[in-house]
Order: structure tokens, then C-alpha cells, then sequence
């Protein structure tokens, strides 16, 4: 049975892991989820126009969710899948199946974690990204489908810096005069506790911050931030153990504020 390729797009909300090497430690990272959250998406493209469902489990093996409400773009076999809901905190098997002569078949699956609200908001970073273009073979029509992810991280008070872009010159006497001065902050993002976050976690970061918008929500802010990286600026992995398969991943980013115009 050859049902073609599939491709998980750095966009969606689920990625389905993959084991470690054999040499390397089996510990698994949980992606997660907050209870009663909307708006998470799988997103990924088939070069064959086939029919597409989750499945979700719960850590009894019930089975509490059966979707095949899929959204396609025929000209690119593209879809994008509502992810169900997940109403009470605990572990959960999730399947994307496929059906091929009229039998559903069990393509891929992963676990994922629902946690409290509270407990991800202390843990959790949750990304909303869209982009001003169609790039990336998507097409963000609506508000309903923007990219969302959530991950374990968020941004450490230690690791901010306080900078200004400056504009100066020196006059005969050799002594600095300043022209113009604009103060600004950079934050370092990080994803990862002290137990870390997959490889894929990375990649992820990387293409959710080469979006045109890009907000976050993370511990102690009370809405969502728009951000942008800093330029040049790449997630970088840091090495938890030499054969411990997670890291801990960061990349310095500065928050897009935008000032009101205030009328004397």
C-alpha cells in the first residue's frame, strides 16, 4: 500500500516526534496543550488527494474524539485539521488516520500533555503567528486560521538588556555631542525547562519568527506581545547531557511596541 508522502508543516500546532537514536536516552517530551483551548491546527500536505481524521484517546485508551472536519486546498493537496478540544487535564494519544479503500489506517501518532490553565500560563510560552504574504504554501484568509503553538518555556527576567540606537558626532575639540537617542529592550526567549524540548522544537521557533506577525503569551502578561527578532539573530540549542536527547533552546527578540500618539 503506498499512500504517498506527507509532509507536517512547521506550522501546526502538533508535531508527531520522532524516537532518538539508539544510543541516545529514551525520554520523551510531552507537547502540550491548555484545557478548553480553540484554535490549535494540524497542518500538512499529501501529494494525493485522500481523506484525513483524527482520533483521540485518553490514558484509559477511550476513545473521546472521532473529527474529519478538514479544510483543503486542492491545488496543493494542503489541509488543515481542527485539532479537538481537550476538556480535562491529563495524557492523550492523538492519531492522524487515513482512508484508503474504505479502510481507516493509522498513519501517525504521537502523545500530547493537557494541562491546567494556570499551570500553562507559569510553564508555557503560546506563539499566534500569521503572515502578510503566501508564503510557505499557506494561506492565512481569516483570523481562524493563524498558526498557534504552544511550548514549554518563556522569557527569564535575568536576561534582558536594556540598549539604545544612538546618533552622535564629535565636533573640533574632539568632544561627543548627541543628535538623537532611542532607548530599547531585548529579551531572550527560551523554550525548555530544566528537562528541555525536542530538536524539532528549533526548527519550529525559527519558522514561526519568519512570519510578518508574530505574538506571544508567556507568565505574567496580561495580553497577548508582539515581537520580532533580533537582527541576524538565530535559535541557538544549549546541550543538557551528551547523549540526552532535548535541549534547551534561545533567541534574543525585541517586543514591536507601538506608542500612542498623545494630543497636547
Amino acid at each position: 500500500m503506498i499512500l504517498g508522502e506527507i509532509y507536517i508543516s512547521p506550522f501546526s500546532s502538533l508535531t508527531f516526534d520522532t524516537a532518538p537514536p539508539t544510543f541516545m536516552e529514551d525520554v520523551k517530551y510531552l507537547q502540550k496543550f491548555a484545557v478548553n483551548e480553540s484554535g490549535m491546527k494540524l497542518r500538512f500536505t499529501s501529494n494525493r488527494n485522500l481523506d484525513f481524521r483524527i482520533l483521540v484517546h485518553n490514558s484509559k485508551y477511550e476513545l473521546i474524539s472521532d473529527t474529519t472536519e478538514v479544510f483543503t486546498h486542492i491545488d496543493l493537496y494542503s489541509y488543515l485539521i481542527n485539532i479537538p478540544i481537550l476538556t480535562e487535564v491529563g495524557v492523550y494519544k492523538i492519531e492522524l488516520q487515513i482512508l484508503f479503500e474504505g479502510v481507516w489506517f493509522s498513519f501517525l501518532t504521537t502523545c500530547v500533555e493537557c494541562i491546567s490553565e494556570d499551570e500553562a500560563e507559569d510553564t508555557t510560552i503560546l506563539f499566534e503567528a500569521w503572515d502578510k504574504k503566501d508564503n510557505w504554501c499557506i494561506k492565512f484568509y481569516s483570523e481562524n486560521q493563524r498558526a498557534k503553538w504552544r511550548i514549554s518555556g518563556g522569557l527569564l527576567i535575568n536576561e534582558f538588556e536594556s540598549l539604545a540606537s544612538q546618533n552622535t558626532f564629535r565636533d573640533q575639540r574632539i568632544r561627543l555631542h548627541q543628535l538623537s537617542q532611542k532607548p530599547y529592550l531585548q529579551k531572550v526567549i527560551t523554550l525548555g525547562d530544566t528537562l528541555g524540548v525536542p530538536v524539532w522544537a528549533c526548527e519550529k521557533l525559527n519558522f514561526f519568527l519568519s512570519l510578518s506577525n508574530v505574538y506571544i503569551r508567556s507568565r505574567n502578561e496580561m495580553s497577548k506581545t508582539r515581537i520580532v527578532r533580533v537582527e541576524g539573530e538565530t535559535p541557538s540549542m544549549i546541550l543538557i547531557d551528551r547523549y540526552y536527547p532535548l535541549f534547551v533552546i534561545k533567541c534574543k527578540i525585541e517586543e514591536q511596541i507601538e506608542y500612542e500618539k498623545i494630543n497636547n
